[in-house]
């Protein structure tokens, strides 16, 4: 095949010697000296699979439900409470990570979805210093995932970092090599093993999951005191959750203690140990104009009666035309307490026998106008009892 000078226009030709026509139409169809960039989809692929990877060591390690990012600004869970330097065995599955694509161009889960990081330049793996600033780099990226998505429209396939360190990723398993120490059957052997180590982080980081807690839920009515028709405030309810640090997962058979922090706690905080939520209003009926101090105020005892700890959050309730506003005085709030709940730590609860209880008031301008109280873990009945 041969062009034509004038018209650029593509003229057949062929070999006189052997009768066969040239089968490639320049300027149509896919160049043969382009190198066969990664395609978006196959490096998602590889970054999931790495992701079982890390989120299976995660859990067998450390007890993790869910796995540290293996990319910055992509999470693999909503609650992730592991980090790399939780676990020395989550910390050298980084590295290893690291160490194989720098070396070999490729991750377990890259080698899986058949690419590899290659230096653009030489088609060679990118090394331990390009390696870790390109991850680095990926903080570009990140921004409104536009580095992450660019692949899908970039002529060589690159995100951000790609361009700023210089590197590119193709399809292929391996990258090349003038001597290439691995023939075929090597070859296929570091694949299946890629394989097997993929599908059993898989198995571990995404498998069915049974927990098992201490944790309960449960509240009671505050009953008022003989001094509190004349209060401001009306101490309609209280809910206490007891939330342990502690947790049990078990996958596959594998039970493993977790300290992912439980977003079933009171609002999202993260509090392990005792929390009141209080629902507290004014006082149908209130007229006065001077501010109110109040305070929520929730104390355990232990089995005997004996006081253990008493934490509190104190307010300021100002009354006007247009209703009442709440702020909460800093300063005399204890820590880990807001404006609308009280939290005892789990650390003031260890060591206490089954039978201990807890203990919700409100207390206005110093004086307790109601309480209730419940009982605690090891009680043969949670739910709350009026004291």
């Amino acid at each position: 095949m041969t062009s034509d000078a004038p018209t650029g226009a593509p003229v057949l030709s062929h070999d006189a010697r052997s009768g066969d026509l040239e089968t490639h139409l320049h300027g149509v169809g896919q160049d043969p000296d382009q190198p066969p960039y990664a395609s978006w989809a196959r490096r998602v692929v590889a970054y999931l699979l790495d992701t079982a990877v890390v989120g299976g060591v995660a859990f067998l390690a450390a007890g993790a439900t869910s796995a540290p990012a293996v990319l910055p600004g992509l999470s693999s869970g909503a609650g992730a409470g592991v980090g790399v330097d939780d676990s020395a065995w989550l910390a050298l599955t980084v590295l290893g990570l690291a160490l194989l694509q720098a070396y070999t161009g490729a991750t377990p889960g890259k080698r899986v979805a058949g690419i590899v990081v290659v230096r653009q330049e030489t088609g060679r793996p990118a090394g331990i210093v390009t390696t870790v600033l390109r991850w680095l780099a990926h903080v570009v990226d990140c921004v409104l995932l536009i580095g992450y998505l660019r692949p899908l429209w970039h002529p060589q396939r690159k995100t951000f970092a790609d361009s700023m360190l210089s590197t590119v990723v193709l399809h292929r398993t391996r990258p090349d090599a003038a001597r290439p120490l691995a023939r075929r059957r090597a070859s296929a052997l570091v694949t299946a093993a890629a394989v097997v180590l993929c599908g059993t982080g898989a198995a571990f980081a995404l498998g069915p999951t049974s927990t098992a807690s201490s944790s309960w839920v449960t509240g009671c009515d505050p009953a008022p005191t003989a001094d509190s028709t004349t209060a401001p405030l009306t101490f309609v309810s209280v809910e206490a959750d007891f939330v342990p640090t502690t947790v049990t997962a078990t996958r596959w058979g594998v039970t493993r203690s977790s300290t992912d922090p439980d977003p079933s706690t009171p609002y999202g905080s993260g509090w392990t140990g005792l929390t009141a939520v209080y629902f507290v209003d004014a006082a149908a009926g209130t007229e006065t104009h001077e501010p109110v101090d109040a305070d929520l105020v929730l104390a355990v005892q232990d089995v005997d009666g004996a006081p253990v700890s008493e934490e509190a959050s104190t307010f300021r309730v100002s009354f006007d035309a247009g209703g009442s506003t709440w702020q909460q005085i800093e300063g005399t709030t204890s820590a880990g307490s807001v404006a609308e709940a009280v939290n005892v730590p789990e650390a003031a609860l260890d060591g206490l026998a089954p039978g201990w209880t807890w203990r919700a008031s409100l207390r206005v301008d110093g004086q307790e106008v109601a309480s209730c109280a419940g009982a605690g873990a090891g009680a043969s009945d949670a739910r709350a009892a009026q004291l």
